[in-house]
């Protein structure tokens, strides 16, 4: 499953209060705005420094192979989070081009 949908999932998921007689009482967890960080220019920074505090990443590949290698750069840095590709330009990637990149999820 993708690591975005597991993020959004984690994150909507709500706590009931246990029915009886204990005294334990939950804390209400209240749910936050996932940020997704959307990189427009590829390959200007690095991938630390251009995604800080976000919970996902969103890359534009317009289909162009220097693309697609910084894309397989910021999917292999130690960032740890889920990385997407937006599929931009005249030559967008075929869906197998974007699987064996390691895109977690697409956006078109």
């Amino acid at each position: 499953m993708s690591k975005l949908i597991e993020k959004i999932k984690q994150n909507s998921r709500v706590v009931t209060q246990p029915i009886g007689f204990g005294r334990e009482a939950v804390a209400p967890v209240k749910p936050r705005i996932l940020l997704l960080a959307a990189i427009t220019r590829p390959g200007e920074a690095s991938p630390p420094g251009l995604v800080a505090g976000a919970d996902a990443a969103l890359v534009s590949l317009s289909g162009s192979r220097s693309d697609a290698k910084t894309f397989e750069k910021y999917v292999d840095s130690e960032v740890g989070i889920p990385w997407g590709g937006w599929l931009a330009g005249d030559k967008p990637l075929g869906g197998k081009q974007i699987i064996a990149m390691g895109c977690d999820f697409i956006a078109f």
